[in-house]
């Protein structure tokens, strides 16, 4: 979404970031569908962290940089794809969601940044474990 900036001094459009968000327009909607059809079928929406359970001590030290690299990105696209989620829900509870699918979608993407949220705290918990093991080879 791009923001537009007034010259004229009139008050910011509805595209602009700055605007307090309204009641939906029909895109809003449009996208409003669309989730709670991904949502009713069962379409994840992001896809589970991988954790894999292996012993860091077993990792040659290249190996234990490529899976600390490899869980740092993934930990940036969890926070990233929690975010968001954090920004839909604001914007849901912020327009009042009075009706019953609004309600659906709040639901839906509520349960789905717990579990964004759980995989984080995963991946959080799976490079400190990783970083612990640098720190023992190197003291």
């Amino acid at each position: 979404m791009s923001a537009t900036r007034s010259t004229s001094g009139s008050p910011p459009s509805a595209t602009s970031e700055s605007a307090v968000p309204g009641p939906p327009e029909t895109a809003d909607l449009g996208r409003v569908a669309t989730l709670l059809s991904r949502h009713a079928t069962g379409t994840p929406i992001t896809e589970p962290v991988s954790t894999t359970d292996v012993d860091p001590a077993s990792l040659d030290y290249g190996e234990l940089e490529l899976a600390l690299e490899r869980l740092r990105a993934e930990e940036r696209k969890l926070s990233r794809r929690r975010d968001q989620l954090h920004k839909r829900i604001e914007f849901l509870k912020g327009g009042g969601a009075n009706d019953e699918a609004s309600k659906e979608l709040l639901a839906s993407i509520v349960g789905e940044e717990r579990y964004v949220s759980k995989s984080r705290h995963a991946a959080h918990r799976r490079i400190d474990l990783l970083r612990a093991e640098q720190f023992r080879r190197t003291n």
